[in-house]
């Protein structure tokens, strides 16, 4: 499971770096975000690479792109095996397909505000605590995958460009089947280049 996580991640960085070298059709964010479900807590950084596949308009693009987080899984506890401490790594990959109007929804759009809605796929990869008192032996992995829902805003302020997205990642894997879903929500800064 590592290297299909390692695998895309690898896809997401090639796209990125090859979307660069097409200013007008490539956006991105930095950030960071929180992820919560029943038994996990994580938090991280966030990069969201977007490509700009149809422009409607010099304010409005359908993007292809991810929401990428790296972080840790917070509250994490030592397993029911024998003490040794769970990882506390933590991957959430979203590929996305988004409606983005307004501000910084293509890299030259200057209004005051915007906003995006989307969907897609997505894989988030995270351990849990687990109860050393309970009888049964629990898996701390977490191994979510799932269609994802994402909507969020994004304006100026202070001469800044930050954006807020929320998220929900069902759980159509049956893995874990006690969580139902990844609620997420992030804060990032919009990175364009200043005119000249």
């Amino acid at each position: 499971m590592f290297r299909l996580y390692l695998w895309c991640l690898v896809c997401s960085v090639s796209v990125a770096l090859s979307a660069v070298a097409q200013p007008k059709r490539f956006s991105h964010a930095i950030g960071v975000g929180l992820y919560n479900s029943p038994a996990h807590f994580a938090g991280g950084l966030v990069y969201a690479p977007r490509f700009h596949a149809i422009r409607f308009s010099a304010r409005a693009a359908l993007s292809l792109g991810t929401q990428l987080g790296l972080g840790a899984s917070f509250h994490n506890n030592y397993n029911s095996g024998g003490g040794t401490p769970t990882s506390i790594f933590m991957m959430d990959m979203p590929l996305l397909v988004t409606y983005n109007y307004g501000h910084a929804a293509m890299m030259n759009s200057s209004a005051g505000w915007g906003f995006f809605t989307g969907a897609g796929y997505a894989f988030h990869h995270a351990n849990r605590n687990t109860n050393a008192e309970e009888e049964e032996e629990t898996d701390t992995r977490i191994l979510i995958s799932g269609a994802v829902l994402t909507a969020g805003c994004r304006f100026a302020i202070a001469g800044a460009s930050l954006g807020l997205h929320i998220s929900w990642l069902f759980n159509n894997n049956h893995y874990n089947t006690d969580i139902p879903g990844i609620a997420s929500a992030g804060l990032s800064c919009n990175i364009i280049p200043r005119r000249k």
